[in-house]
């Protein structure tokens, strides 16, 4: 079932544990949520990539930046 938990186990390096644990925080939101989407977010940006697409941003002075991932 999709909805089905299952726990994982994962070793992290201790900066990227203190990023979660502070994206939980100023979102409101567990840590195990901040996974989850990132994971989501991972995903679509792949599947993106693969059909050739782009990431642009448009940052707070309505400038456009292309994002590219290695």
């Amino acid at each position: 079932m999709a909805n089905e938990k299952v726990k994982v186990t994962v070793s992290l390096p201790e900066a990227t544990v203190d990023d979660i644990k502070a994206l939980a925080a100023r979102l409101g939101i567990t840590a195990s949520e901040v996974l989850r989407r990132a994971v989501r977010t991972e995903k679509f940006l792949d599947e993106v990539e693969q059909e050739n697409g782009k990431f642009l941003i448009e940052k707070s002075d309505h400038s456009i930046q292309q994002v590219i991932r290695r």
